[in-house]
């Protein structure tokens, strides 16, 4: 259960990155 926790916190900061991309795309 612990590594499904590391692994949902992995993807959410993944996902984080990503719509940060996407706003800086956006911006630009």
């Amino acid at each position: 259960m612990l590594f499904g926790v590391k692994n949902s916190l992995f993807e959410m900061n993944i996902l984080h990155f990503i719509r940060m991309l996407a706003g800086n795309f956006i911006v630009f």
